[in-house]
């Protein structure tokens, strides 16, 4: 029974940490995951208070001859009752959560790792930001300012270059490189 208990509580410890719960491909977030990892501590919780009870009662000095063993056989029941019970509701609020559109996609809610937010391009562009645009190097923008291929205004050192112009580029039938 302790076994059982231990398994549901770190795994309703890791629930409620990361408030995150995912059961096959039904991936469940927020605070509905963290509840489910409530119900789930419930049951070791349970145990560990009774027990603290129970050894307060027999005066912490390990005679059982007081104990009531009758009392202890129904808190038994009452702890594997509510272990089943935690199973069980732990299983209905991971089958009646709502389907989002992730989870129904069969897609990852949350990725490991932040990704970057998107890059926001302006009209004009430096060097740099038109290499980054059509996903090639700073030189090969150079070389095609150079050839007369990308119209491009140079202020002070550096280049300006109108993003429309490398949109362009971009279209079927035009060579870029």
């Amino acid at each position: 029974m302790i076994i059982c208990e231990s398994v549901f509580f770190f795994a309703g410890l890791y629930y409620i940490l990361t408030g995150r719960f995912r059961l096959g491909k039904r991936v469940i977030i927020g605070n509905r995951a963290r509840f489910i990892g409530g119900v789930l501590v419930l049951p070791l919780a349970f145990g560990l208070i009774v027990g603290f009870i129970i050894g307060l009662n027999t005066g912490l000095s390990g005679d059982l001859s007081n104990l009531d063993w009758d009392a202890l056989s129904s808190v038994a029941t009452i702890e594997l009752l509510l272990v089943i019970g935690a199973f069980i509701a732990a299983l209905a609020l991971v089958l009646t959560a709502p389907e989002t559109e992730f989870v129904a996609a069969g897609m990852d809610v949350r990725p490991l790792t932040p990704t970057p937010p998107p890059v926001v391009f302006g009209s004009v562009l430096t060097v740099s930001e038109a290499a980054r645009y059509l996903k090639v190097s700073e030189t090969e923008i150079l070389q095609l300012i150079d050839e007369g291929r990308i119209a491009a205004a140079r202020i002070g050192g550096d280049y300006r270059i109108a993003r429309v112009v490398l949109d362009e580029l971009l279209q079927p039938g035009e060579d870029m490189l």
